[in-house]
């Protein structure tokens, strides 16, 4: 007799909570350890499938408003040194699913809109950081460096052309990631049969050890762009007669960036985190049984997102990706 499919467990919504935990507090490190990359963009995909699936599977009002609070909770005690940034693209994720979501309807539309918008928001966030931190002056000097390496002197911002491809690559992903997620959690039931092979014994998903990593905070884009700034102030003093920008305008771009990240480090951040903090403490005491109850579901969560990855190890590239999904989900929404 076949193997009827099993009922959706009833702490599923806890469950999802649990991985989205983990997707916003330790997948950046476990992705990192396996050399994933664009782990970044992956991390608010799984965040996106999250909401959604949410959303299919808890229908209470605001279950997507109360599932993010929690997220931040864990959040704030896992991963304490997220800036507050983090926050704000978090909260934007959840308020926009409770928004897209309120009528208790998964539609396509809902689904490409959340990821689109919550994609673009990441990518326009990190551009708006280059914006404050090095002002008008590094965006000039950026097309008069571009202009004076290529001599074409025909295209007016390359600059502004880089930033909107950068924009736009992250939207045509949402659009994907979307559609995605959308027909992930509607097949999810229909699929079970093809996808039971993958039910891992509990006894099989044991404590791994992962070396901890230390955080490296991701500054990579800004130490290139630190480089470039140092190189041209330097060949502005050494050889002027040669220069691609002037020796004053690279030193402003860089006082200028100084003066910005010290303040942010020593003043606006810490007072920032601290007001959160207290905000996320009240919730904290307020959701106290929910956030005992995922607490105690994280390890579980985690250890399931690492054992996933292995066991998806026979392909590669996107194929893996949707392997692992459905190992990850088959496991999380049923016994």
């Amino acid at each position: 007799m076949a193997q009827s499919t099993p009922a959706i467990q009833p702490t599923v919504y806890f469950r999802l909570i649990a991985l989205w935990a983990v997707c916003e507090a330790f997948a950046g490190g476990l992705l990192h350890a396996f050399k994933v990359p664009f782990t970044g963009m992956l991390i608010n995909s799984l965040s996106v499938i999250c909401i959604v699936l949410i959303a299919k599977h808890h229908r209470a009002p605001l279950a997507i408003l109360k599932a993010t609070i929690i997220v931040a909770v864990f959040k704030m005690m896992l991963s304490p040194h997220s800036p507050p940034t983090a926050y704000i693209a978090l909260f934007f994720q959840g308020l926009l699913g409770q928004l897209l979501f309120s009528t208790g309807r998964i539609w396509l539309l809902s689904c490409i809109l959340l990821a689109t918008l919550t994609l673009v928001e990441s990518a326009v966030q990190r551009i708006l950081v280059l914006v404050i931190v090095y002002g008008n002056a590094f965006w000039q000097a950026v097309d008069v460096f571009i202009t004076r390496l290529t001599g074409d002197t025909t295209v007016d911002s390359y600059s502004f052309q880089i930033a909107g491809a950068y924009v736009l690559i992250h939207a045509i992903t949402g659009i994907f990631v979307g559609s995605y997620a959308f027909h992930l959690a509607n097949s999810m039931h229909r699929r079970f049969a093809d996808l039971k092979t993958f039910l891992l014994d509990k006894q099989v998903i044991t404590e791994e050890f992962i070396a901890p990593r230390k955080k490296k905070k991701k500054r990579w884009l800004l130490m290139v762009i630190w480089g470039m700034i140092a190189f041209m102030f330097v060949q502005s003093v050494v050889q002027p007669e040669q220069a691609l920008l002037p020796s004053m305008n690279v030193l402003k771009i860089i006082l200028r960036a100084a003066l910005i990240i010290l303040s942010w480090y020593l003043f606006i951040s810490p007072w920032v985190k601290r007001r959160m903090q207290q905000v996320l403490n009240a919730q904290k005491a307020r959701l106290a049984q929910p956030v005992a109850l995922v607490q105690s579901m994280i390890p579980e969560m985690k250890q399931l997102f690492v054992h996933s990855w292995k066991v998806s190890a026979g392909y590669g590239g996107l194929k893996r990706v949707r392997l692992f999904m459905q190992i990850l989900l088959v496991n999380l929404l049923y016994e």
